[in-house]
């Protein structure tokens, strides 16, 4: 357990300026080795969610219209380790993918504003058991914004931008049986551009989703 706990610490503190660069499927493959090299027991799984994006500060070109939050689909990929006694944390490293749908701000006659937003993340995500069905979640990690900013307006140009932040997210999960879990989960996904029309913008999505353990 105390393995556990510093490999918890280190990855949080030390690990950062290390994985910032490389956020994405070598961030994930890392996430999953550190799990694998403990030798910890458990099994893989997949994930799906849909949820919504609340967008804090997303201004179109014209400087005071703000887009419209977007939905979200994600796709995830993890290795869960066996919980060590039956009302102990346990812990999960996962690897996803997030598209949001566009967000488009519509001027009339004069054009529009187009706001496209895709996300890599890498996490921990430990989970606290209530009971042997349910527990309470919590993330922290990685993650990539990829934003593609475009426009129709007259003399507006659109930009291309990145950002990587930490990732952080609070939720719950309800084993169904031994193989499928629905969870939800309410994350900050941080600023989307370093520099550029989007540098104050920010994400904070809500998702259901299904988990099959295999």
């Amino acid at each position: 357990m105390q393995k556990l706990a510093m490999l918890v610490m280190l990855s949080a503190f030390v690990a950062p300026p290390a994985w910032a660069s490389n956020v994405g499927i070598f961030g994930g493959l890392v996430v999953l080795d550190q799990l694998y090299m403990l030798g910890l027991p458990g099994k893989y799984y997949v994930a799906g969610d849909l949820g919504t994006v609340s967008y804090s500060h997303a201004i179109g070109s014209d400087g005071t219209s703000s887009f419209p939050n977007p939905r979200i689909f994600r796709i995830a990929g993890g290795y869960h380790a066996d919980r060590m006694t039956n009302d102990s944390v346990s812990i999960a490293g996962e690897w996803s993918y997030s598209m949001f749908s566009d967000s488009i701000i519509d001027y009339g006659t004069q054009g529009q504003d187009t706001l496209r937003v895709g996300s890599w993340q890498a996490a921990f995500v430990l989970a606290y058991p209530l009971n042997p069905r349910f527990d309470l979640t919590g993330k922290i990690g990685f993650i990539n914004n990829k934003v593609k900013s475009s426009t129709t307006v007259a003399s507006m140009t659109g930009v291309n931008g990145s950002n990587n932040n930490l990732l952080f997210g609070v939720g719950a999960q309800y084993h169904l049986n031994m193989h499928y879990i629905v969870r939800a989960q309410l994350e900050s996904f941080g600023k989307l551009e370093r520099e550029g029309s989007q540098a104050e913008a920010a994400a904070y999505p809500f998702s259901v989703g299904l988990v099959y353990e295999f």
